[in-house]
């Protein structure tokens, strides 16, 4: 296992990658800010929806092949269920004339799909205009995706795996002091950042969940891991950190 990886970005994608690739190469995750899944990870709303990409066989196929991780809680690194039971409504506009096609379609791949013929009837606290739409269908086996309960996961598998996490303030510009922190990163002695800790991530052992950051853990959390840099320049204390 001589080849090493970078991987920049701490949120879902960055993250589930360097924890999938942790299995084969050493894996450094490079994340810009003081916390993992800030930004978009950390305002998402996530849901598997089976019929996702219905039409189009390698969705279909890729879609399917991901439920069994889901189930089995990213083989038991999730402390709690990634999927919730939610259900699905789709509406159809009125003088949609594919409708009865796309739901037979639908339905042969998806049988518990059940149709809706009168969504006024049937759901009658959805306030949505009969001039809009009057019908559609439920798919009751789509759930709600649990993203931080994910995103912790996916970082205790790259705690597992051969993988380390710095979190840092991200440089600016060319100035002189951004070409030091590049530079230092990338003469890094990879190999001996494994010594440095056992695992990555922060795994609060009661993380809050629906919030704008991913963690509850704090700064305190993170063991400091200061860096000199020959330029004061946006210079903080602890503007690159190993998170432990």
């Amino acid at each position: 296992m001589s080849e090493t990886v970078i991987v920049i970005g701490g949120g879902m994608a960055g993250v589930s990658a360097a924890a999938e690739l942790s299995d084969h190469f050493k894996v450094v995750l490079l994340e810009r800010e003081n916390f993992h899944g800030v930004h978009s990870t950390g305002r998402s709303a996530a849901s598997y929806i089976p019929s996702y990409g219905y039409d189009d066989p390698s969705l279909r196929l890729l879609t399917s092949l991901s439920k069994p991780a889901f189930d089995n809680q990213l083989e038991g690194l999730s402390e709690v269920p990634l999927l919730k039971a939610r259900g699905l409504l789709t509406l159809s506009p009125v003088g949609n004339d594919n409708y009865a096609a796309e739901l037979q379609q639908l339905r042969s791949y998806f049988p518990s799909i059940v149709a809706v013929e009168n969504l006024q009837r049937e759901f009658p606290s959805i306030p949505v205009k009969p001039e809009f739409a009057t019908r559609g269908w439920l798919e009751p086996d789509a759930t709600d995706i649990d993203v931080d309960a994910l995103l912790q996961a996916f970082l205790r598998k790259l705690k597992r795996g051969n993988g380390v996490v710095f979190t840092t303030t991200a440089p600016t510009g060319t100035s002189s002091c951004s070409r030091a922190r590049r530079a230092s990163l990338s003469a890094m002695d990879i190999a001996s950042t494994s010594s440095m800790a056992e695992g990555v991530g922060f795994e609060p052992t009661d993380p809050l969940r629906g919030h704008s950051i991913s963690s509850a853990a704090d700064s305190a959390a993170l063991a400091s891991f200061p860096m000199a840099f020959s330029c004061p320049v946006r210079q903080r204390p602890g503007d690159l950190r190993h998170t432990n």
